[in-house]
């Protein structure tokens, strides 16, 4: 995702209204898919950054709380498998 934040800030800095016409003429003349890559281009660069954002600003504390559980989880799982019923 980090790789995609130099293209995704050239194309929020860049107004969709230059980016257009380019659009339009690279799928040449499709406006029902220039419409799709114009919307797809405003949407999805933000939603990406604010998730990863997000993902990025997890308490560590409960990262380690998870891999716990997830632990506990394999640990029950394995026991099922012996037999072992607890």
């Amino acid at each position: 995702m980090f790789r995609l934040f130099p293209y995704a800030v050239i194309l929020q800095t860049t107004p969709i209204v230059a980016i257009a016409p380019l659009i339009i003429l690279w799928l040449k003349n499709n406006t029902f898919a220039a419409l799709v890559v114009c919307a797809w281009i405003v949407a999805f660069f933000p939603i990406g950054s604010n998730t990863t954002l997000g993902l990025n600003s997890v308490d560590r504390n409960l990262l380690n709380l998870f891999q716990l559980y997830k632990f506990l989880g394999c640990l029950q799982h394995y026991f099922s498998q012996l037999g072992w019923v607890y």
